[in-house]
C-alpha cells in the first residue's frame, strides 16, 4: 500500500488500518472521545510521528481516536537538511507535503491537498486536526481551503511549531480566505518553543494572528513535538472541545 492510499488509526486500546483507495472506509464507529487527524512534519513519516506524539495522545480525553496520514512526497535533500534541526522523528522515511527547495518552492501541494481531502471525506468526519511544523502549515492551508470551498471538514485545529507557508501561491490562498471572511473563528491551540531555531516563535505567532481567540502555548524547548507541562494545556483544550461538540 502506497503512502497516498493509507491512513493509520489507533485508540488507546486498538490499532486499525484504514484504506483510502476504492471508496474508503465510509466513516468510523462512534467514539467516546474525539476523532483527531495527525499531520506529521517535514522529513518525518507515519512511524516516526506515531512515536513523537505518544505524550500528546496520552493527554487527550479517554477514548479519543487518532488517525495519522502520511504525506505523498519524498523529501528532497534540502528538506531533509531543514528537518534535521529537530523534527521529533527517529529514522524512517522522510516525506513532505510540498517541496521546500527554493527552485520549486510549494510544488506538490495540489497533490497533497487532493490526498488530504480524500482522507477527510472518506474516513471522516474528524473533530479536529493536529499538525506539526510543515504539517501545521498544511493544516493552515486546509483551514483556508475549507472556507474557500465552503466545507466543514473539522471543528478545531492544533498547531505545533507552525508557520504560514512561504510559497507565494500557497500564502495567497490563506490571504484570500482571510480577506473574504475575516479572521478564522475556528478554535485553535498554538504551541511553539522559545528555543526553536528552525521555526522561530515569531512565525508561529504570525500564524496564530490569523485566528480569533487563538490559545497560545509557548514552551522552553526547540522544534519538537512537546512533552511535559505544556501538554496539560493541550489536554484542557481538547476537553473543552469535547464539551463544546457533545
Amino acid at each position: 500500500m502506497t503512502s497516498e492510499a493509507w491512513t493509520e488509526a489507533w485508540t488507546r486500546t486498538r490499532l486499525r488500518i484504514v484504506s483510502c483507495g476504492g471508496g474508503g472506509a465510509g466513516g468510523s464507529e462512534p467514539t467516546p472521545g474525539l476523532r483527531i487527524l495527525l499531520l506529521h512534519g517535514l522529513g518525518q513519516d507515519a512511524a516516526s510521528f506515531r512515536e513523537a506524539t505518544t505524550a500528546m495522545r496520552a493527554a487527550a480525553p479517554e477514548g479519543s481516536e487518532f488517525t495519522l496520514c502520511q504525506a505523498p512526497h519524498d523529501a528532497v535533500a534540502l528538506s531533509m537538511m531543514l528537518a534535521s534541526g529537530g523534527s521529533g522523528g527517529s529514522g524512517g522515511r522522510g516525506l513532505q507535503w510540498w517541496n521546500m527547495s527554493p527552485s520549486s518552492l510549494g510544488s506538490g501541494w495540489a497533490h497533497s491537498l487532493d490526498h488530504l481531502v480524500k482522507i477527510l471525506e472518506l474516513t471522516g468526519p474528524f473533530d479536529g486536526i493536529v499538525g506539526f511544523s510543515q504539517g501545521a502549515a498544511a493544516l493552515a492551508m486546509l483551514v483556508a481551503e475549507a472556507r474557500l470551498s465552503q466545507r466543514r471538514w473539522f471543528r478545531f485545529a492544533c498547531f505545533v511549531g507552525g508557520f504560514l507557508p512561504n510559497a507565494p501561491h500557497l500564502r495567497e490562498r490563506i490571504d484570500k480566505a482571510v480577506a473574504g471572511g475575516g479572521l478564522f473563528a475556528l478554535p485553535t491551540w498554538h504551541c511553539y518553543g522559545s528555543d526553536d531555531f528552525v521555526i522561530p516563535s515569531e512565525k508561529s505567532q504570525a500564524l496564530a494572528s490569523c485566528f480569533k481567540d487563538a490559545v497560545f502555548a509557548p514552551h522552553n524547548g526547540a522544534h519538537v513535538v512537546p512533552r511535559g507541562n505544556v501538554l496539560k494545556g493541550f489536554g484542557s483544550f481538547l476537553e473543552l472541545q469535547k464539551e463544546r461538540l457533545s
